[in-house]
């Protein structure tokens, strides 16, 4: 993706003057004055996380102008207890980024396979092919992500999703990547990305950011929402929070009913407890959450359907995917 300052022509440029959600040209200077006024004005950022999970609650988060910083403190990327500062955010943005970019630079390099024997499909070079092969089941749901929208038709964008879940899939090979996953990170792509913008050149970007700036942030307002908000680290910003909607309950979907790391064969959305373990504290949240729904305000507003569940042992997590959709929306 381009990140190159001034550059009209920028993938993140077109794609915003002809999709759907955001038509206007000058969106970058409400984004910075909402930062500005709700952000670096804030006193307290434990007062900042309430302020913005009461948006979250009449539906108006979208009208802050805030959703990238909002969505990283509901996660638990940006801390927001008493003592922490600006500075302590900063670090934390900017250590996830580089960890990002180790973990992307880790598979083979061309030297080391120049060792080995491709033919044998052993060290390097056996990590090779795995590679191309998990990458190419990643692209073909990415080949079918959304194509009626311009903003996933992009082979840029294609790439971004691509590079994400094959990340992700390496650091967590006990579950690899499986279907459905791609539209999770998809969904987080439309929530994110209208509030990133190109900022100056990559190699800088990373140390924008001085202590000079954070000790008077308010002149120095667009520089501190760049760093924040930099199309260069657009893919490393999308893996840390998809990182942490996979680590919220989400992971378990994918797994079988023995969480067996060295497990061969993993289905999606398999029966992890049974019902009777919803009210588990060792069960994930989603589990507990979606087994008081259908157990107790199911049965109570609709208990024909609450029976025939019951009967039939449907267990909610055949369709947790869509309510899962639902909670992003």
């Amino acid at each position: 993706m381009s990140n190159k300052k001034g550059n009209d022509n920028s993938f993140i440029q077109k794609v915003k003057n002809i999709d759907e959600y955001f038509q206007t040209k000058n969106f970058l200077t409400p984004c910075v004055e909402a930062f500005q006024t709700t952000v670096l004005k804030s006193n307290n950022y434990f007062d900042l996380r309430d302020q913005l999970f009461e948006h979250c609650l009449v539906g108006t988060l979208q009208d802050t102008l805030l959703r990238p910083i909002a969505w990283r403190i509901f996660l638990g990327i940006l801390p927001c207890d008493i003592v922490t500062t600006l500075s302590d955010w900063v670090d934390i943005v900017r250590k996830n980024r580089l960890e990002y970019m180790k973990k992307k630079a880790r598979p083979p390099s061309k030297k080391m396979l120049d060792k080995g024997d491709p033919l044998t499909k052993d060290g390097q070079w056996g990590s090779y092919f795995d590679d191309q092969s998990l990458r190419k089941v990643i692209d073909l749901d990415i080949q079918r992500t959304y194509q009626n929208k311009v903003l996933f038709c992009e082979q840029s964008m294609k790439d971004l999703l691509i590079n994400i879940l094959f990340v992700w899939s390496k650091e967590n090979s006990y579950i690899s990547y499986r279907q459905g996953m791609n539209e999770i990170l998809a969904l987080l792509v439309f929530a994110m990305f209208p509030f990133y913008f190109p900022f100056g050149n990559k190699e800088d970007s990373i140390n924008l950011i001085t202590k000079e700036m954070l000790s008077n942030p308010i002149p120095n307002a667009r520089t501190i929402y760049a760093f924040f908000h930099d199309e260069g680290y657009f893919e490393a910003d999308l893996y840390t929070m998809f990182n942490e909607i996979m680590k919220e309950g989400v992971t378990s979907l994918y797994m079988t009913k023995k969480v067996n790391k060295d497990a061969k064969s993993i289905e999606l959305f398999d029966d992890i407890y049974s019902p009777n373990d919803y009210n588990n504290e060792n069960a994930d949240w989603i589990y507990r959450r979606c087994g008081r729904v259908m157990r107790h305000i199911l049965e109570e507003y609709d208990n024909d359907l609450y029976t025939f569940f019951n009967k039939n042992k449907v267990d909610c997590a055949t369709f947790m995917q869509r309510w899962l959709k639902c909670f992003f929306c």
